[in-house]
């Protein structure tokens, strides 16, 4: 069975969320709602196979996987900047 590919979307809102520090602010960035921001989250890290945010009370924290997917997501992010440049 092939590996799930991973969707730029999902990896969009990663970011968004991981630097936001939480799904509502990250949602009003995008402007879409909570609910498809945490299924973003959700299919992205089902496609891992692993928790990428602690969920916390207040906040979401990223965990060990997460903090080393942040510097990669940002690359991803900068070479699609440039590629649409």
């Amino acid at each position: 069975m092939p590996a799930p590919r991973l969707d730029w979307d999902h990896v969009r809102v990663f970011l968004a969320v991981a630097r936001a520090g939480g799904q509502g602010r990250a949602a009003a960035g995008l402007q879409q709602s909570e609910a498809t921001i945490g299924r973003h989250l959700a299919a992205l890290e089902a496609a891992l196979a692993a928790p990428l945010f602690d969920r916390l009370p207040n906040r979401l924290a990223l965990t060990p996987l997460g903090t080393r997917l942040l510097g990669i997501a940002a690359a991803m992010e900068e070479n699609a900047a440039a590629l649409e440049r």
